[in-house]
């Protein structure tokens, strides 16, 4: 089953505010439970790596496992959102302060949406080619320029927010992680954990790489979007990780 965040596509419209990560990951295991399912796995990238944090912490005794998946991308983020790991050597500090720089140019749409987002959400109610525009940048600069997300692909995604008119609630998503009483992403908890990184490399690994997790793979394939970039590792990864705990 592949649910979608309230308020993001299929998952609308909403009925009220309040639709953070702990709400979020409430919300799926109910689902869970009235698809008649006990226990089962999580897996999610970008904000639903969050989620996929936070049902593992509130559900342990639910969730078989929990794998996420990051990438290039979050090396920027590296002393905002992750720790800067210890002893890295000159040419590792001068690739991290230049991921670091990419990322405060490319992270305003955060901000914004974070901060200020009901304006903004107008204009993706109203415009068209508002919506297409910020979806393609994203998918344009997050993905690893050696799988670039087809034109098809990209429109498919614009149309999915444009014609169910979830622009507006998707960017107020950002805003409630922002304001909610747990602003933590990287929640923990005693369930198996997975996770792949893609499009990396010595320092992403040493960055990002887990330290405690019972399944670790990294691929220089792939990006920000590894179902649309590499499915096939994509879909890979996530058996391989569950197979290791069914047997």
């Amino acid at each position: 089953m592949i649910p979608s965040l309230p308020g993001f596509a299929f998952s609308s419209p909403l009925s009220a505010r309040g639709w953070n990560l702990e709400r979020t990951a409430l919300a799926f295991g109910e689902l869970m439970t009235q698809l008649g399912y006990q226990r089962f796995g999580v897996e999610g990238g970008d904000l639903g790596a969050g989620v996929t944090a936070r049902v593992a912490a509130l559900m342990p005794e639910r969730v078989i496992g929990a794998h996420t998946h990051g990438d290039r991308l979050q090396l920027g983020m590296v002393g905002e959102n992750f720790p800067t790991p210890d002893g890295l050597n000159p040419d590792e500090q001068k690739q991290l302060e230049e991921a670091q720089h990419d990322w405060a140019r490319m992270k305003g749409y955060r901000v914004l949406h974070s901060t200020e987002p009901n304006a903004f959400s107008a204009g993706l109610a109203d415009s068209p080619i508002l919506q297409l525009a910020w979806i393609a940048e994203k998918l344009h600069e997050w993905a690893n320029p050696a799988t670039p997300i087809s034109r098809k692909n990209v429109l498919i995604t614009a149309s999915l927010y444009w014609f169910t008119r979830t622009g507006p609630a998707a960017a107020d998503f950002y805003w409630e992680l922002a304001n909610a009483p747990d602003t933590s992403w990287d929640t923990k908890s005693p369930v198996p954990q997975g996770a792949s990184l893609f499009y990396s490399n010595p320092l992403v690994r040493k960055a990002l790489g887990p330290t405690d997790n019972t399944f670790f793979r990294e691929h220089t394939a792939g990006g920000h979007f590894p179902a649309f970039e590499v499915p096939d590792l994509f879909v890979d990864d996530i058996r391989a990780f569950f197979r290791d705990l069914r047997n």
